[in-house]
């Protein structure tokens, strides 16, 4: 728990620091946020996407293995598998400037819901 609380702390404090230098910088944190069972969809708010850079998802922990899609006005990426503290980085169709959303979902079926910890870096 310490190490979930050091990290997200760290991921605070580098949006802070972005923001106060004048990088626009979206990245939105996750704790305990519940994926459901049987390999059901979780779908993130939908967030403004100002620059062309790629996005990321960093796991910071989960329960069980989980693999994440983004959406943009443009399409989508392929599913890709989270890796728990390495960032993920995603296809071309995620630099569309626009509207954007992910869904998430476990690797395999799983009986209960899932926890996930992590990041997603939006621009």
């Amino acid at each position: 728990m310490k190490k979930t609380f050091k990290y997200l702390c760290i991921a605070l404090m580098i949006t802070g620091i972005l923001a106060g230098v004048g990088v626009s910088a979206i990245s939105v944190n996750y704790v305990d946020l519940k994926i459901p069972a049987f390999q059901q969809l979780y779908t993130s708010a939908t967030k403004k996407k100002t620059s062309d850079n790629r996005q990321k998802m960093r796991q910071v922990a989960a329960s069980h293995a989980v693999r994440a899609k983004i959406f943009t006005d443009s399409g989508y990426t392929r599913y890709e598998q989270l890796v728990t503290d390495k960032d993920v980085t995603f296809g071309g169709n995620s630099a569309t400037p626009g509207d954007t959303w992910f869904v998430m979902q476990t690797v395999g079926v799983q009986l209960t819901s899932t926890s996930f910890y992590g990041n997603w870096f939006v621009d």
